[in-house]
């Protein structure tokens, strides 16, 4: 298919639009599915009841360089590195699928107007959470995400990802894009107070970072920039 309009959810509603099957599966383009993934997911719609309207599974790395000891576990997710250690079944709330192997049913995605156009990957930048924006919709009309260990993946993690420049750039975007879908919620969160608690938050993360002795200072200072950009009117990080 072509797609005209430059823009990772533009492309995934392009595909949404053409779907002939009643379920729809994503995968990220550097991304390998294990030879069972799609026999799993498929699984996971007929043998859950009722019917789930999105489904996800593990990400495994493949480190094309050598993971860099600042490198957290928790940071591993802003790579779209992330495994739940969950049986099968219903996530909980403060759980979410990665858009790198999900599947819906394509009907309740359809209903949902699939995709919102305003976040998710345009060219260079790292604008994210839209496929957050979609499972809390669904969940919304009653829909249920349910976790499928067995659909597993695996995401190529490239050198230039694995520096710290791209990390900060990764979590400033992180936070204008929470910051986007707060507003768009129109959920509180977008409140004056919320906003000098985050910067409070902000300067509490810096403090930790500048007394971690630990190896994770770096990681502190990059959550610090995140809640940074969450209370700052920054519209386009570099």
């Amino acid at each position: 298919l072509s797609e005209p309009r430059r823009g990772l959810s533009f492309a995934r509603n392009a595909g949404l639009a053409r779907a002939r099957h009643p379920i729809v599966a994503y995968l990220d383009d550097d991304a390998e599915a294990e030879p069972t993934w799609l026999a799993a997911l498929v699984h996971g719609f007929k043998s859950h009841t009722p019917r789930p309207a999105c489904i996800g599974g593990p990400i495994d790395a493949i480190w094309d360089a050598p993971r860099p000891g600042w490198l957290t576990d928790p940071m591993l997710p802003y790579l779209t590195v992330l495994d739940w250690q969950l049986p099968a079944g219903d996530l909980p709330p403060d759980r979410f699928i990665a858009g790198a192997n999900m599947a819906f049913d394509r009907d309740a995605l359809r209903a949902g107007g699939g995709f919102p156009t305003n976040l998710g990957r345009v060219g260079s930048n790292l604008s994210s959470n839209e496929e957050l924006v979609v499972q809390r919709s669904l969940r919304a009309r009653g829909g249920r995400c349910v976790w499928e260990p067995n659909a597993r993946v695996r995401h190529h993690v490239p050198p230039a990802r694995l520096q710290r420049s791209w990390f900060v750039r990764r979590y400033l975007w992180q936070g204008v894009s929470d910051r986007v879908m707060a507003r768009a919620a129109n959920d509180g969160s977008w409140s004056r107070r919320r906003r000098f608690r985050a910067l409070a938050q902000t300067g509490r993360w810096c403090a930790k970072a500048l007394i971690a002795a630990d190896g994770t200072p770096f990681g502190c200072a990059c959550e610090a920039l995140r809640a940074l950009a969450f209370a700052l009117p920054l519209r386009s990080p570099p």
